[in-house]
């Protein structure tokens, strides 16, 4: 608290004091005027670090002090240090800048903390329109006289009105500086809150934009952060209608007795109120919020403060919106741009461009519906329900349709319901104001981009231009969509026939059965050939052997269920992939494309050719459970049905042998043919392995269970070579390294095909293991000694004897004794010593015509 002055010594005569107060009050007025004057130099600079600055200095001047500072209105009601000058300033920002002082309305010490060396303060409060707006603060070593503290209060009362105004002034054009930086909206509106909560004292402050019959909160101080984005109704609102419809600004001193609703987060504690219409270009776009939590909080002045801060708000904000607006536009679009050169199976590219525009354009939902010859199909929505997504329009009965599909113009409307002939999408909303452009790529009208919204009227003619850059993307979107699928489809079409090709239907086998596992659901393949067809195409040509295989396409089709399908396996053969089909509906199937082939006939010239077809059916599970079995069980079936001379169809197997029910048989049968069918010299090197194989066991003294799996294992010990391409299998000259990589895998896959048939397990280990060595130097797995399966070591002999005595087209065949001296030669480092010595005796005690089968193979050996 500011203290007298110490009485005068009696020694003095008063005349002479009265003379020297006067001359020190001359003195202090003539100090007073320069530092009023130096400070409204620094204002006229325009920064307000400056000001403040000058102010402390000019303090120091005028008191004798150690340290003088400036605190001013921080926009949450209390006092910050804004400047400090003086010897003692660094201890003084640290006493006085630690946290904001509560403002005082009279000259006092209390409130601001003491400094070392300096015990004495001196606060002067700087008020305006009765309320304190900041204040000046002085430490001094001595306690200050009334004197002292006089030219300070005078200088407070000279500075208290200009000094606001001029930081009010201020604050404004940092508002509209931060306008002024690219998409910085937030910086603008937190520029806008601050400021004005420096120049109407309040506990909260807010800014609502209009957003049709509703005002959005888009930001808030002094409120909680959640009620951002809360949209309050307009109407019966006496807190909104004026600012927001009519252009007014309010001030309810107690929104309570006003009926004013407070459905926002927070709101339920705002008693005093303004709102002040935030204006740009003569419209209307929102509303600056003031509040207190206390009534009769606001007066006239504050009222008249706040509009004169929102009418330079309201142009800040609306440069600030533009500009945040534009930024968006240019990513939004660039993101477009990237959008539709993207692979249309990377991820959902409409709805994304989608998202893009509605950041854009303010509407309640985006579509892109695609034209498909009369009809228009939503293909891609955002905002609007996914129930309304495919929907299919007629164009020719939906006018509102007509003019972006049909003449490929614009279509603008204020309310979309009242135009004549529109006709909703079922669980469609209620769309009013409609804005429609035409996607064109090359010339062609691909279909149409659609901005929607509740409101009526929501979009104007500048909005057109907007939503055309982005059908521009679109359009490209679809085109891009339209090329790949063009371009998948081709890879995967025969190009002869239409149908999936080889690779295609291969893939949809797989897809079928993976459903039908997951679903426990029976699956059929039909494989069907077309007989007589290479005589046919040397007869009359290839153009007319294309016309016979698109014939039997055609008729192939038609047969078929829908959720059937139909490829082209090669050559003159189909596959048919049938799901859900048990063993009786695939023989009824088959029957079907039988009788359908079967009544197409082929013209050429004058004559009537009539085309047949054999087919072969094999079912999941019964015949197998992977692809390659199926296949090959399908196509074993399918030689059967052509060695009955044709036009016939083969759907299982019901001959008995011991070890084998019906269905494991007509599986092992029709592997067996698909061998043959294959490779000739496979199937006959097969048939002599076995032979052999059975020689060593019987030698060996092996049980009849061991010797019915090593007949099997015999048979089928290279069906994996059903896998192995023709001309790798079947190549006259050495492989490449590639290639021999590829004839090496055939163990592996053999094991693939037999592991899925019904008792057929135990035959795994043989046909897997029949190329190991006894070295450890044989593939696939590289098993050493009796770490290989005992039909691996067992097949492995009679595989490589059988091997070396039959002509290969590389090679001719060795002769017995040659063949068994090289067998006896790799005994402990190729073969298993003891099988071997078994086998020498075996093959020399048998009868010669058993052991050897003069069967003349063309492709390569095992």
């Amino acid at each position: 608290m500011c203290e007298r002055a110490d009485a005068t010594p009696a020694t003095m005569c008063p005349r002479n004091v009265a003379a020297r107060a006067a001359m020190r009050s001359d003195a202090d007025e003539r100090s007073v005027l320069e530092a009023a004057l130096a400070i409204r130099a620094a204002m006229d600079r325009g920064n307000p670090v400056t000001v403040a600055r000058e102010v402390c200095r000019r303090l120091i001047r005028l008191v004798p002090c150690t340290a003088a500072g400036l605190f001013l209105n921080d926009g949450a009601g209390d006092l910050a240090l804004a400047s400090v000058a003086g010897p003692h300033r660094r201890q003084a920002r640290r006493a006085w800048g630690r946290r904001p002082i509560a403002p005082h309305p009279t000259m006092s010490s209390a409130c601001v903390p003491p400094l070392t060396g300096a015990p004495y303060t001196l606060y002067v409060p700087l008020k305006a329109r009765g309320k304190v707006v900041g204040a000046m603060v002085i430490g001094c070593a001595t306690r200050p006289t009334a004197a002292d503290a006089s030219p300070v209060r005078r200088l407070a009362a000279l500075l208290a009105d200009i000094l606001e105004r001029f930081l009010l002034v201020t604050t404004l054009g940092d508002a509209a500086l931060a306008a002024e930086q690219p998409a910085d909206l937030q910086g603008t509106l937190r520029a806008i809150l601050c400021g004005v909560r420096c120049f109407v004292p309040a506990d909260g402050a807010g800014v609502l934009m209009r957003d049709g019959a509703q005002a959005r909160i888009i930001a808030v101080d002094g409120h909680p952060e959640e009620a951002v984005g809360h949209a309050l109704p307009i109407a019966g609102d006496p807190s909104l209608e004026a600012p927001l419809w009519r252009g007014e600004p309010v001030l309810l001193h107690d929104l309570d007795a006003a009926s004013a609703p407070k459905s926002a987060p927070g709101a339920e504690r705002i008693r005093g109120y303004i709102g002040a219409p935030l204006v740009a270009g003569g419209e209307i776009i929102g509303v600056l919020c003031i509040d207190s939590w206390s009534h009769d909080a606001f007066d006239d002045e504050d009222l008249a403060r706040a509009c004169r801060f929102a009418a330079h708000a309201g142009a800040a904000l609306a440069r600030a919106r533009a500009q945040a607006r534009a930024q968006a536009e240019i990513v939004a679009l660039r993101e477009a741009a990237s959008l539709a050169t993207r692979d249309p199976a990377s991820g959902d590219i409409l709805p994304s461009i989608l998202d893009g525009l509605r950041r854009v354009i303010a509407c309640d939902g985006a579509s892109v519906l695609v034209r498909e010859g009369g009809e228009a199909r939503i293909a891609a929505v955002h905002g609007h329900p996914v129930a309304v997504l495919n929907h299919r329009y007629s164009i020719s009965e939906q006018a509102t349709l007509q003019k972006p599909l049909l003449l490929g113009q614009p279509f603008l409307t204020p309310d979309l319901g009242a135009e004549p002939g529109y006709t909703p999408a079922p669980g469609a909303m209620d769309i009013r104001g409609n804005l429609s452009v035409p996607l064109v790529a090359h010339g062609e009208v691909l279909g149409m981009l659609a901005v929607d919204s509740l409101r009526a009227g929501a979009f104007g003619a500048e909005d057109v231009g907007r939503v055309e850059l982005f059908a521009g993307y679109v359009a490209a979107a679809l085109l891009n969509a339209r090329l790949h699928d063009e371009v998948r489809r081709s890879a995967e079409r025969d190009p002869v026939t239409g149908l999936y090709n080889h690779r295609a239907i291969h893939n949809c086998l797989d897809e079928e059965l993976v459903r039908a596992r997951a679903l426990s659901a029976p699956l059929a393949v039909v494989m069907i050939d077309v007989d007589g067809f290479k005589l046919y195409n040397d007869t009359h040509g290839h153009p007319a052997g294309d016309a016979a295989l698109q014939g039997v396409a055609a008729a192939l089709r038609d047969a078929c269920r829908e959720e059937d399908t139909v490829g082209r396996y090669g050559g003159d053969e189909f596959l048919v992939v049938a799901p859900g089909a048990a063993a009786e509906d695939a023989a009824d199937l088959a029957r079907r494309l039988h009788d359908a082939v079967a009544s197409h006939t082929l013209r050429l010239g004058g004559a009537v050719l009539p085309l047949r077809v054999s087919a072969g059916v094999a079912t999941y599970p019964r015949d197998g459970v992977d692809r390659d079995l199926l296949v090959a069980c399908a196509d074993g079936r399918l030689y059967e049905s052509k060695n009955r001379g044709g036009a016939a169809t083969v759907c299982g197997d019901t001959r008995d042998t011991p070890g084998l029910d019906a269905s494991s048989f007509g599986v092992l049968s029709g592997l067996v043919t698909a061998v043959d069918r294959k490779d000739r010299y496979t199937y006959a090197h097969s048939e002599q392995v076995t032979r052999l194989a059975l020689l060593l066991g019987q030698e060996l003294g092996l049980s009849a269970d061991t010797l019915r799996s090593i007949r099997l294992a015999g048979l089928l010990h290279d069906v994996g070579k059903i896998g192995v391409p023709d001309r790798i299998l079947k190549k006259p000259g050495p492989l490449s390294a590639d290639e021999v990589e590829t004839m090496n895998s055939h163990p592996a896959l053999g094991e693939a095909i037999v592991a899925g048939l019904p008792d057929l397990a135990a035959i795994r280990t043989g046909v897997r293991s029949h190329h190991e060595r006894w070295d450890g130097r044989g593939y696939p797995d590289g098993l050493a000694g009796e770490d290989i399966p005992l039909l691996g070591r067992l097949l492995a002999v009679p595989d490589c004897y059988s091997a070396m005595t039959m002509d290969r087209p590389y090679r001719a065949a060795l002769s017995h004794g040659l063949a068994m001296a090289e067998i006896a030669r790799g005994a402990g480092a190729q073969f298993d010593p003891a099988i071997v010595r078994a086998f020498l005796r075996a093959v020399r005690a048998a009868d010669t015509a058993l052991i050897m089968d003069p069967g003349v193979g063309l492709a390569r050996g095992a």
